[in-house]
């Protein structure tokens, strides 16, 4: 019976557009189904508190046991499932030989995603999947979805970005556009406006990593010399990431600007708080009601509702999981090369290169994303350069001893898989995962998951994917603080802050506020593959 369903529910809300629309237009089927949805999906798995974290004594070994540490202290990464067995993981195939399951033959494109995709999801996830370098047990995130990519990690990162003027953080003038300000100047020292920042010497290591050819090319003068000073050290990593930067640190500024002429009396305190938070709450906005409704095959748009995750269950403490970290690791969504300003262009060239991103602009690194196909996420698609990181998540899943995929599937609601036909029809995937594991329950959870067919031509991930990634997200982001009852209010963001919140759904709503010309179709979706579901506007 639990097979029979789970067949039929994505027939259900995956087919009848008119249904879904008639739904989308009727605000209290609207409010109920988009309640039923997120509830469904977060309630596949048990909530937090999760009894085991990566928290041990000993750095070497990972605790078969709950602890206080492992319920309290969120530097140590948390786990869905208890460590598996020591046998188990001593039995696993070679990760080399896994890691060839990943590379790329041949580039296979996604049915629906662009390479604006592609660029949200990996600014996106930096934020909070934030392994810490020193010890593969911990992380450094903040556990939030918080925009820390443009206000840091913390407090001390914050003040050395803001410009204490009108609520604003520091930016320059390019071309007659704002920008990030430069970290060095024409010389190639600090300015010492950022002597205190505290990622130059994170900056500075991956800067060697990338000069000594570990992410090959080389870095230019006039490269380094136009760093951004962001929220994160990796702020810079390639151009659609300094380009989002780019797109939040103007829309902070611009909302400074509608503030301050509405509420003149206001302090520079008062207005960098309430900017803040209403920019927290437009990402968060985007998040669901764009990225999430990308991702999910369903026909039926999540929306964002204030109050309503605090009446429920799972609404508790967040805290990022080793398996949550694994099954971000979408590599496959990187092309081979990437069109920027009319030319093709490999890593070499979209790493660390903001000169380029000055001389195209942000809305052209927009514009030409969205209008390029982003690789399909799955085994054999991994491109060469990233083939080191497939090899980085394979040697993290077995010293965190994850379990096998079935456990997982069985976790999250979902039946056991019997046999490796029910995983998938490509038949080389099959013979490859026969050879390296023998059976259906010895796959490993980062291995099975990228391995499983999708269900239908609508579908950007794999069914498990899918939910868990739906788990995390919903359970993270309607979880903040700024959605609560006694906190979203005209108190919190003012009227116009909650105006300008109420006509923010979609990342293309925001770089229209702020590229001057036509912005396009910026979107995540290839033209032709967004939900045919329609709200009706009086």
């Amino acid at each position: 019976m639990k097979r029979i369903i789970g067949r039929l529910i994505p027939l259900i809300i995956t087919n009848f557009p008119r249904f879904w629309t008639f739904i989308r237009n009727q605000p209290f089927l609207n409010k109920i189904t988009n309640r039923f949805f997120i509830n469904g999906i977060v309630k596949s798995t048990t909530p937090r508190p999760h009894p085991f974290s990566l928290w041990s004594e000993d750095p070497a070994v990972v605790s078969d046991y709950t602890a206080w540490p492992s319920l309290t202290q969120r530097v140590f990464t948390a786990r869905h499932l208890p460590p598996a067995p020591h046998d188990y993981v001593a039995s696993l195939p070679d990760t080399h030989a896994v890691a060839d399951l990943f590379k790329r033959q041949h580039q296979i494109l996604s049915s629906r995603s662009t390479v604006m995709f592609m660029f949200f999801a990996q600014w996106f996830t930096d934020s909070f999947l934030r392994t810490d370098p020193n010890d593969w047990r911990k992380n450094t995130s903040n556990h939030e979805i918080d925009l820390c990519q443009i206000y840091g990690l913390n407090e001390h990162t914050t003040k050395v970005l803001r410009a204490y003027e009108l609520g604003k953080l520091k930016s320059q003038t390019i071309n007659g556009e704002e920008y990030p300000p430069y970290l060095y100047d024409t010389n190639g020292a600090v300015n010492p406006e950022f002597a205190a920042y505290p990622h130059l010497g994170a900056i500075q290591y991956l800067l060697s990593r990338f000069e000594k050819g570990i992410l090959k090319g080389e870095l230019g003068a006039e490269r380094r010399r136009k760093l951004f000073a962001s929220g994160l050290e990796r702020g810079n990593f390639f151009v659609g990431y300094s380009a989002l930067n780019t797109l939040f640190l103007r829309e902070h500024n611009r909302v400074c600007t509608v503030l301050h002429q509405k509420h003149p009396q206001w302090n520079d305190e008062r207005l960098f708080q309430t900017a803040r938070n209403i920019l927290i709450v437009i990402l968060l906005k985007i998040v669901i009601e764009d990225y999430i409704n990308h991702i999910s095959p369903a026909l039926f748009p999540f929306q964002v509702e204030h109050g309503f995750a605090e009446t429920q269950r799972w609404y508790r403490t967040n805290w990022i999981t080793v398996e949550f970290d694994l099954l971000y690791r979408w590599h496959g969504l990187v092309t081979n090369t990437i069109e920027v300003g009319g030319a093709h262009r490999d890593e070499k060239e979209y790493m660390y290169n903001n000169p380029l991103l000055e001389q195209v602009g942000i809305g052209g690194i927009f514009n030409s994303a969205s209008a390029q196909t982003a690789g399909r996420i799955g085994l054999s698609n991994t491109p060469d350069f990233l083939l080191g990181t497939e090899l980085a998540s394979l040697d993290l899943s077995r010293k965190a001893r994850v379990k096998p995929y079935n456990d997982y599937l069985e976790c999250f609601g979902s039946p056991r898989l019997r046999s490796f036909e029910e995983l998938t029809q490509n038949l080389a995937i099959q013979d490859a995962l026969k050879q390296l594991y023998g059976s259906m329950d010895r796959i490993e959870f980062y291995t099975g998951l990228l391995a499983q067919d999708r269900l239908g031509p609508r579908a950007v991930l794999m069914p498990l994917l899918t939910i868990m990634v739906g788990v995390d997200a919903f359970s993270h982001a309607l979880t903040n603080p700024l959605l609560s009852i006694n906190v979203f209010n005209e108190s919190t963001f003012s009227k116009v802050g909650l105006d300008i919140i109420n006509e923010t759904s979609t990342l293309r709503e925001l770089v229209a506020r702020n590229v001057s010309g036509d912005v396009g179709n910026v979107s995540f979706n290839i033209p032709g593959t967004a939900s045919p579901v329609v709200l009706r506007r009086a």
